[in-house]
């Protein structure tokens, strides 16, 4: 992205899914449970944000609630129209 004189106008979302499958081989662990269940393996996944609009003081925070796709709308509209988005 820098090299293509992007990275000052780019927001990075790495995300997955909730949890690996109990029908097929994955692994949760540490966490106890699989996608489609309430325990942490079914809803605690890892994921990143990369942007040089995050500001320093949030930087290499982490986030512990919980949060679903819709979620993403609203968030990265507001972002793109800097605020002037209201769904």
């Amino acid at each position: 992205l820098e090299s293509y004189g992007m990275a000052d106008n780019t927001v990075l979302i790495i995300v997955s899914d909730n949890g690996g499958e109990s029908t097929v081989p994955g692994n949760n662990s540490p966490f106890r449970g699989a996608k489609g269940s309430f325990s942490r393996g079914g809803v605690s996944v890892n994921g990143l944000i990369h942007s040089k609009y995050i500001p320093d003081s949030m930087k290499g925070q982490s986030y512990e609630g919980q949060m679903h796709i819709t979620d993403w709308l609203p968030t990265l509209m507001g972002l793109a129209t800097n605020g002037e988005w209201t769904g």
